[in-house]
């Protein structure tokens, strides 16, 4: 068999793996397609998507190297492709906290997207650019890309991605302390995401990071909801956002339970490699800490790091990605990133045993109240709600969820840990904010 058979072999056997979720096999298949690959642009395609397929299993660097060796075969007037590999290099370089380099390939990736005259890949490179921005600590900047690529998203026909934009224009607005135009805008990303049948989760975390925003603490629990649902298994990156706002809100009624939180999303994050958002979380846990006489000189170290990587003035010890926002795949991947278990099931059981929140929620909860974990079922939640005086309209609004909820966790229809839920969001209701 010649060159070109084995490329093309090669090729269909990484895209079987691909369509299955088998990241590192996809990726090892497509390199090697690359390596007989004897056609510039079909190595410059290749090395591009086995990039994308390191990239789904947590190692940037790896796949910064591919996206890098692939612009190299990229003819000087495939200016589409050319924005698409660099758009996912941008990437690769955040997700390890480099963002200075970032920027400098964000802003190349929207100059090659705009020459190619797409509007869904225009929009993709203004959105990441504008991500690079907030971690950047410049808002107003990463407002103007959020709502350029907004506009693009919906001249391309995206309603998803429209609705991510609309989210990230919240997330920037409240950083500019414009409350009611975050909420606004917020509140339309949900509603849109619901008419759409889209995923909500990222826009409710943002509405309760505004809640906190503005002081309203017990706002902020329907976090917990955001926990309690599926949706925060499936995308890992928003696990951590959700476990971030959760550990800033509940220790501000009782730092011991919010340092679970906080300790949570960092085993989390750093199973991920060294996303951005740890810029966030560290700087909550360290608070905690401090505030229940702990020691955090390990994560002060680990933000002194990151803040270094920021300039890239150094590389990242653990390299790794959550979110893929590679704009030639609309969409999105598989669950099964590592060729093994899906990252549900990873994070579920295998990052760390402070991972499972719900549980020491439970533990916390036991000594909170001096009773057995076993007793909290419905009628035992019954009797709390009704000593702290609170009608079942009151606590599902506390709590974040419908009041039908409640009433089948009394009435012993709920899932145990919805049960629990409820019963540490009563127990934090009567906890005097402190922070």
């Amino acid at each position: 068999m010649d060159r070109a058979g084995w490329a093309s072999v090669a090729e269909a056997a990484g895209s079987r793996y691909e369509k299955e979720g088998k990241w590192v096999q996809a990726e090892l298949f497509y390199a090697r397609a690359a390596e007989s690959a004897s056609d510039p642009l079909k190595r410059a395609h290749l090395l591009n998507r086995a990039g994308v397929c390191a990239w789904n299993t947590y190692r940037n660097r790896a796949a910064e190297d591919r996206f890098r060796e692939a612009l190299e075969h990229v003819p000087a007037g495939e200016v589409w492709l050319k924005a698409r590999v660099t758009a996912n290099l941008c990437m690769a370089l955040y997700m390890q906290c480099r963002l200075v380099e970032a920027e400098e390939e964000g802003r190349r990736a929207c100059v090659h997207a705009d020459a190619s005259g797409d509007p869904y890949i225009m929009g993709a490179c203004r959105l990441n650019l504008g991500l690079v921005h907030m971690y950047m600590e410049r808002p107003d900047e990463a407002l103007r890309r959020f709502r350029e690529s907004r506009k693009l998203f919906l001249r391309a026909g995206n309603g998803l991605w429209a609705m991510h934009a609309l989210h990230d224009i919240g997330w920037a607005l409240v950083d500019l302390e414009k409350y009611e135009d975050a909420e606004r805008a917020l509140r339309c990303g949900i509603e849109e995401g619901r008419r759409g049948g889209y995923p909500v989760g990222r826009g409710r975390v943002e509405l309760c990071r505004l809640a906190l925003a503005r002081g309203d603490v017990h706002g902020a629990m329907d976090v917990l909801s955001v926990l309690n649902s599926g949706e925060a298994l499936v995308d890992p990156e928003m696990h951590v956002q959700a476990l971030t706002v959760a550990a800033d809100a509940v220790g501000r009624l009782d730092p011991g339970l919010g340092i679970v939180y906080a300790e949570s999303g960092l085993d989390l994050a750093l199973s991920l490699g060294r996303p951005p958002v740890l810029y966030d979380l560290l700087p909550v846990l360290i608070r905690l800490r401090e505030a229940v006489g702990r020691k955090s000189g390990d994560a002060r170290r680990l933000l002194d790091e990151i803040r270094m990587l920021k300039g890239g003035m150094v590389y990242a010890s653990v390299s790794g990605t959550v979110d893929v926002r590679d704009p030639g795949i609309r969409a999105g991947g598989g669950t099964d990133r590592g060729g093994g278990s899906g990252i549900p099931q990873q994070v579920a059981g295998g990052a760390s045993a402070r991972v499972d929140v719900r549980e020491a929620a439970r533990r916390w909860f036991s000594r909170e109240r001096g009773v057995e974990a076993d007793a909290v079922d419905g009628a035992f939640l019954r009797r709390m709600r009704k000593a702290a005086g609170m009608t079942q309209e009151a606590l599902a609004e506390l709590a974040g969820c419908d009041v039908r909820t409640v009433r089948r966790a009394e009435a012993g229809r709920g899932p145990e840990r919805t049960v629990r839920m409820l019963a540490a969001v009563i127990a934090l209701a009567d906890r005097p904010v402190t922070a």
